[in-house]
């Protein structure tokens, strides 16, 4: 019994530690299942940033913008217009070589948002015409055709959801855009992002319409976002339609210097040295005398 009153302090003192963290093991768990839940809730376990979508960068400016005020290169495009397929397939996860696991719209967005950051700002015109939004909104300009501003169109990306009932009437889209395109001077760019499946409303008969009407002056950009070989060659015949412009997987844009080959083949031209500015001055370097 001596033994015992000796050891009962110790005893008493083990027994309250070991339930104390045990205890705190519970609690821990709680909140770790708690967190998890509300992240589930709020959608966390959805479409979430993608680190490899370079977010951290995707502000920074391009070194075309300074390139661009330096002279070295000059807009080949007046206007340009998005029409991004906002449909229910446009819902479903995207399976590429190198994005994996995120919604098509999800990386359309992203595309269309990066390519805004890495323009130059320049004086062009820009619009974003999507389809396919339900059967109220078979297609609906959200923004433009205006002033390019990265803010402007960055707002209206935003407000892009892809429909779980919509269908696909990309041939209203195009046509909608032609009407745009009456509204405006000079020369166009029309990029038309898709997974290419099911598209209604005669859209290759729509593309014919545009290469007739505006010739030239418009080049069409077809880039595809989908899974599906069918809808990889719709796309592709969509681009060699017009007398210019040309076909792309989104993949291969995925790097940002990829996306800025695209910014230039799109929208801009190498200027001639005659043409320059190299200091920035204002004055072109075959006048400058300092």
């Amino acid at each position: 019994s001596t033994l015992n009153s000796t050891l009962f302090p110790y005893t008493t003192l083990f027994r309250s530690n070991f339930f104390e963290r045990e205890r705190m093991k519970k609690k821990r768990f709680s909140i770790l299942v708690l967190l998890l839940l509300l992240s589930f809730l709020t959608g966390c376990f959805q479409f979430g940033p993608m680190d490899v979508f370079d977010t951290k960068n995707l502000f920074q400016k391009s070194s075309l913008e300074k390139d661009f005020f330096m002279g070295k290169y000059s807009s080949t495009v007046d206007n340009f217009f998005i029409i991004l397929d906002s449909s229910s397939s446009m819902g479903m996860v995207y399976e590429g070589k190198v994005i994996k696991g995120y919604s098509k719209l999800r990386v359309a967005k992203d595309f269309v948002r990066r390519m805004n950051n890495i323009l130059p700002e320049m004086q062009i015109k820009g619009a974003l015409q999507t389809f396919g939004a339900g059967i109220s909104k078979q297609a609906e300009t959200l923004y433009g055709p205006v002033t390019h501003s990265r803010a402007g169109l960055e707002q209206s990306l935003n407000s892009v959801k892809a429909s779980a009932e919509g269908n696909s009437p990309a041939g209203i889209a195009i046509d909608a855009t032609s009407k745009l395109l009456s509204t405006v001077k000079g020369r166009n760019a029309v990029i038309f992002i898709s997974d290419g499946e099911r598209l209604e409303n005669n859209p290759l008969m729509k593309v014919q319409a545009l290469k007739e009407k505006y010739g030239k002056m418009t080049c069409f950009y077809s880039v595809w976002v989908g899974n599906k070989p069918k809808g990889k060659a719709i796309m592709k015949k969509r681009a060699g339609e017009m007398e210019c412009g040309f076909f792309t997987v989104i993949d291969d844009v995925w790097l940002r210097k990829d996306m800025e080959n695209f910014v230039k083949r799109v929208f801009l031209t190498t200027t001639s040295a005659t043409a320059m500015d190299s200091d920035g001055d204002g004055v072109y370097d075959e006048v400058d005398e300092c």
